[in-house]
């Protein structure tokens, strides 16, 4: 488990990323952090990214796809080729299961 230094270190550095670029699906769905939110219900990471969404309200579009894709990973999508959908569920089992 991350100690809370480098939990902070990457919130910082998600925060000061969201300040000089709009974050893309790509770079969320990477995000393992994302995932969890996501995936698993976790209530510190349900925390963390309504805070991020209401302070960088331009990433709101590219949170809300990043979303829609992880929870609809099993419906075809105009996002994703059916290659990448396969790779990202692998990656998702993997990075969690850790």
């Amino acid at each position: 488990m991350p100690t809370r230094s480098s939990k902070e270190k990457r919130q910082r550095v998600g925060m000061s990323i969201a300040k000089t670029m709009n974050i893309g699906v790509s770079w969320l769905l990477e995000n393992t952090d994302f995932l969890r939110y996501v995936l698993e219900s976790d209530c510190e990471q349900q925390i963390y990214w309504d805070s991020f969404a209401k302070e960088h309200p331009q990433c709101q579009p590219a949170i809300d796809q990043a979303k829609y894709i992880l929870q609809h990973l099993d419906t075809p999508s105009d996002f994703l080729t059916r290659e990448e959908i396969e790779n990202l569920k692998r990656r998702i089992k993997t990075t969690l299961s850790v």
